[in-house]
């Protein structure tokens, strides 16, 4: 039996897509949380400008880190035929300005992780190479009998959500949730560098083991100079322009 750390805060991200701004803001949004650990349920890299610097500010954190389906197709783990045009050209992109250090650190980076007290997946259990999205609580029902901890952390879809094994919850978009003995839930953390519920700013989580609390955190941060990077780098202009979208 793993025992759990004393009184931890646990700040959850992933989904940082070369956001450099976005990542800056989070880490200092984390400090003002009395965050004590941290986790990335991966996708460090892609779409953004800047990957280079944004894998070395997450390997300078010595946490938990999985693999995303970006950086695996970046490394030359997954193909991108499952990926759209921009999503190539910016893998592309970010495979030419990557260095050795960087491309190794995501190359060992594994599917699947576990803490003292939670699992991490980039998209989902069961087959995690697939990169499954899970966006209603039916999709996540089938990965729940591969789940040993009783929370799961994702990312993938870059909308923040919680899903529950007790089918009588329904957290419909809710901000926050207190853990239940003898439930499970998959946590998707959302996105720290894109998005996509339609609300801008990046998004973490953070749970509170002494609590038994997990919610979600936004954080504003400078999306002119995001976008402005991404188009100067002759990176596809939609990715720049959906930042200030949110999806």
């Amino acid at each position: 039996m793993r025992a759990e750390p004393v009184a931890a805060r646990y700040a959850i991200f992933g989904d940082v897509h070369g956001n450099l701004e976005a990542l800056n803001a989070v880490l200092e949004s984390m400090k003002e949380e009395g965050i004590t650990h941290y986790a990335c349920v991966g996708d460090t890299v892609g779409y953004g400008a800047n990957p280079v610097e944004c894998v070395q500010k997450i390997q300078a954190l010595r946490c938990k880190v999985v693999l995303g389906n970006h950086d695996a197709a970046v490394v030359g783990r997954t193909d991108t035929r499952f990926f759209n045009s921009a999503a190539r050209e910016a893998v592309e992109w970010s495979r030419d300005v990557l260095d050795d250090t960087s491309a190794s650190f995501l190359s060992a980076l594994p599917y699947v992780a576990r803490t003292e007290c939670f699992t991490l997946a980039h998209a989902s259990l069961g087959n995690p190479e697939e990169w499954t999205y899970i966006f209603s609580r039916f999709e996540a029902e089938s990965f729940f009998h591969y789940q040993e901890d009783p929370v799961c952390f994702v990312g993938h879809t870059h909308i923040p959500s919680f899903f529950s094994s007790n089918t009588m919850e329904d957290f419909n978009r809710a901000r926050s949730i207190r853990l239940k003995p003898g439930t499970k839930y998959i946590v998707n953390v959302g996105s720290v560098g894109q998005p996509r519920d339609g609300n801008p700013l990046a998004c973490y989580a953070v749970y509170d083991l002494v609590q038994d609390l997990i919610k979600f955190v936004r954080v504003p941060y400078d999306i002119e100079t995001a976008q402005r990077k991404i188009i100067d780098a002759g990176l596809p202009h939609g990715l720049a322009m959906r930042l200030g979208r949110g999806k």
